[in-house]
C-alpha cells in the first residue's frame, strides 16, 4: 500500500474515531437529560432502587420498600418508615381521633420522582381533612415496580394491620404483567462496550420493535402497545385485584381504584369503534403501524384495558376512577395530543407535580361526593 493511502486511511479512521466519540459524549448526554438531569449512572445499574428498596424474604414480594430509608433520589427526598411506607416523617404519628387513609400501588402511588408533599396521596389526605375537619393519617404503602399479586400481598401482610377506614388501590395497565422486579429503563452504557451511544441505539430499535408488534391479539397472552389485555397471566392478574377488593370489603372498607393510564392519547371523534377481530387488526396494524399505535392509544386502550378492568373491579366491591374520561377532557380543554405534559420528563412517563394534583382532584372528588363514602366521612365533619 503506497503512503499515500495509509495517510488517508488513517486519516478516515482519526475521523470514523472522532464521530464515535462525539456521537458517544452526544448520548450520555441525552439519556442523562431524558432520565433525570444530572443524575448519575448508578441508579440504572441495578433493579431496584437500593437506597430505599430491598429484596424481601416473602416469595410473592420478592422486593420491598427499606425500612427507617431515608434519602435524596431524582433530587427528591424518600423516607421510609419502619411500618414499610413512605412517610413524611420517620417519627410516629399516634392521633386516636384519626381517619387511617392507606395506599396500595406501584411507583405512580408512591409518588415517583416528585417530593412526597406533592404526591397524590398526600394531596388527597389534605383535602379530605380540610373537609372532615379532622387529622388524616396517611400510610402509603406503594411500592415502584409492584403488580396486582404484589398488591395484594401488601394488603395481607402490611395494610390490613394497620385496619384502615379508607383505602385507594392504584392500578396502571402493567400491573397485569408478571414481575421480578422494578425496572428503571435502558441502562447507560449496559452493554459490552460500557457504551451510551449503543444504549441509545438500542431504545430507538426496542421503541421501532414495539410499535410494528403494537398489537399481538393472536398470542396466548395477547398485548396492546406492550400491555396485556387477555390471556392467563392477565386473568390471574385481575383475580388478585378482585381478591384485594373482596378482602378489603370483608374487612369492612369500600377500597376505591384509581384506574391510571400515562399513555393516553386525545382520542379522534371521527375514529369509529375499536376492531373486534383479532385478524383485522392485524391487518390494520400492517398497514399504517404508526396511525394504527394513535389509535390504540385511545380506543384501544378505552375498550382493552379501561373498561373491562372498571367493570371487573366494580363486581369485586371497587369503587372505580377510572382516568380515561377525565383524561380525554383534560386534554380536549387545554387542546393537547397526549399527557405529555403531565409527564416528568420526555421519557419517563411517570406523573409530574401537575399530574398528581389531577389525580388528586378525581380521587379527593370520589371520595367526597359518592354514597358508599358519605356516612364515614359525613360522620367526620
Amino acid at each position: 500500500m503506497s503512503a499515500r493511502w495509509r495517510t488517508r486511511g488513517l486519516a478516515l479512521g482519526l475521523a470514523a474515531l472522532l464521530a464515535l466519540a462525539m456521537g458517544e459524549l452526544l448520548a450520555r448526554t441525552l439519556l442523562r437529560e431524558a432520565a433525570d438531569p444530572g443524575q448519575g449512572p448508578d441508579e440504572f445499574d441495578t433493579p431496584l432502587v437500593d437506597v430505599y428498596m430491598r429484596r424481601s424474604a416473602d416469595p410473592e414480594l420478592g422486593f420491598e420498600l427499606r425500612p427507617g430509608a431515608d434519602a435524596t433520589w431524582r433530587h427528591t427526598r424518600v423516607r421510609i418508615h419502619a411500618s414499610e411506607c413512605r412517610r413524611i416523617a420517620l417519627e410516629e404519628r399516634h392521633e386516636s381521633s384519626a381517619l387511617r387513609l392507606a395506599v396500595i400501588g406501584d411507583s405512580t402511588a408512591f409518588g415517583w420522582g416528585v417530593e412526597y408533599a406533592e404526591s397524590y396521596p398526600e394531596l388527597v389526605r389534605r383535602a379530605l381533612e380540610e373537609h372532615t375537619a379532622r387529622p388524616v393519617e396517611l400510610l402509603n404503602f406503594a411500592t415502584p415496580g409492584f403488580n396486582c399479586r404484589q398488591n395484594r400481598r401488601t394488603y395481607e401482610l402490611r395494610a390490613r394491620a394497620a385496619r384502615p377506614e379508607l383505602l385507594i388501590v392504584h392500578y396502571d395497565p402493567n400491573d397485569s404483567a408478571p414481575n421480578a422486579g422494578p425496572a428503571a429503563g435502558p441502562a447507560l452504557g449496559d452493554d459490552l462496550f460500557g457504551s451510551a451511544l449503543l444504549g441509545l441505539l438500542r431504545r430507538r430499535w426496542s421503541g421501532r420493535e414495539l410499535l410494528e408488534s403494537s398489537a399481538s391479539p393472536l398470542q396466548a397472552n395477547p398485548m396492546i402497545l406492550g400491555f396485556r389485555y387477555a390471556g392467563p397471566e392477565y386473568e390471574e392478574a385481575l383475580s388478585e385485584l378482585a381478591e384485594l377488593g373482596r378482602r378489603a370489603r370483608a374487612d369492612g372498607m369500600t377500597p376505591l381504584l384509581m384506574v391510571f393510564n400515562a399513555g393516553l392519547v386525545r382520542e379522534d371523534p371521527l375514529a369509529g369503534v375499536w376492531p373486534s377481530d383479532p385478524h383485522e387488526l392485524e391487518r390494520l396494524q400492517r398497514a399504517d403501524p404508526r396511525a394504527f399505535a394513535r389509535r390504540a392509544r385511545s380506543l384501544g386502550f378505552r375498550t382493552l384495558l379501561h373498561e373491562p378492568v372498571a367493570a371487573r373491579a366494580r363486581a369485586a366491591g371497587f369503587e372505580v376512577v377510572d382516568i380515561y374520561a377525565p383524561a380525554q377532557a383534560r386534554m380536549s380543554e387545554r387542546d393537547w395530543q397526549s399527557l405529555r405534559p403531565l409527564w416528568l420528563s420526555k421519557s419517563d412517563n411517570h406523573p409530574n407535580a401537575e399530574g398528581h394534583r389531577f389525580l388528586a382532584e378525581l380521587v379527593s372528588q370520589a371520595f367526597i361526593s359518592r354514597p358508599a363514602y358519605a356516612e364515614l366521612l359525613g360522620r367526620a365533619r
